[in-house]
Order: C-alpha cells, then sequence, then structure tokens
C-alpha cells in the first residue's frame, strides 16, 4: 500500500513547476498561499490513502473557484472548511485551511454539483485535472480558460 511518505516527492515536484504563461500553479512552493493549498492537497491524499480509494475522476483543468482556491479539484473552499459530512471528508477539524490569499470564501458551481452527487452515492473518487494548473485569460488571473493544445 502506498503511503503519504511515499508521495512526497510528486508533491514536492509539483509545487516546483513553473507553470507555462496565462496559468497558475495553484501548489507552488514560491507562495505561503501555494503552500497552504499544498498542505490540503497532502490531507486529501491522506485521507484517499487511509480508505483505500482506487478510482480516478478526471477533469480537465482547475477553475479559480475552485481547485485555484482550495488546492482540491472540484472543491470550493466552503466544501473545503465546512467538510463534507456524508463522506467524512475535509473540514477545518480535519486540518484543512484557506490559503488567505482571497478575502472572502467563494462556492463554485461545478464542485457544488460534484460533491452533492458524490456524497449522495457515498463515494469517494481521486480527483485531478489533465492539466493541473489553472489556466485563465491574459492578464485576467481570476477567469478561467480552456487549455491550450500543448497544456
Amino acid at each position: 500500500m502506498v503511503t503519504i511518505d511515499q508521495l512526497e516527492p510528486f508533491l514536492d515536484r509539483l509545487a516546483a513547476i513553473p507553470p507555462p504563461p496565462d496559468s497558475v500553479n495553484p501548489w507552488s512552493s514560491e507562495t505561503v498561499y501555494g503552500q497552504i493549498r499544498l498542505q490540503n492537497l497532502r490531507r486529501y491524499f491522506a485521507q484517499l490513502l487511509e480508505r483505500g480509494v482506487d478510482t480516478l475522476m478526471l477533469g480537465e483543468a482547475p477553475g479559480y473557484l475552485g481547485c485555484r482556491r482550495s488546492g482540491i479539484g472540484f472543491t470550493s473552499e466552503t466544501q473545503l472548511m465546512d467538510g463534507i459530512a456524508p463522506v467524512g471528508l475535509f473540514g477545518a477539524e480535519r486540518g484543512y485551511q484557506l490559503s488567505g490569499e482571497f478575502p472572502e470564501m467563494r462556492k463554485e458551481q461545478s464542485a457544488t454539483i460534484v460533491w452533492g452527487e458524490l456524497a449522495r452515492l457515498q463515494f469517494v473518487p481521486l480527483i485531478w485535472a489533465s492539466f493541473p494548473f489553472h489556466p485563465h485569460k491574459p492578464e485576467l488571473p481570476y477567469s478561467n480558460r480552456t487549455p491550450k493544445r500543448f497544456e
């Protein structure tokens, strides 16, 4: 069985990758915000490992109201901090934190739909993105754009 310690080299590499132009690495080790989101991702992975999760749900890319803020795919800050009780995931009581980069918590529509359905099904997958960085419109870091072909 994989342990969270065995994932540390992956997490370290992820935090060190410079994102392509017009995108943000949510877990960048260059900012305290990124370090907090990386810690959230580490906690998420640890919870998944404890459960023996064996299913991957793949999305396109992080959005600016979800992973860009929380560090976890299809997860808003509200879900991150309040937790998702039906599946026992996330929550301040489990050590998850806001990055502090944004002045107010926001909900995200896709996150609400996805976790609502996963909670209803009592199912928790590993959620990841085919392009792991948050792609945004030029000069508009709090927007979303479709990843480019090379991304």
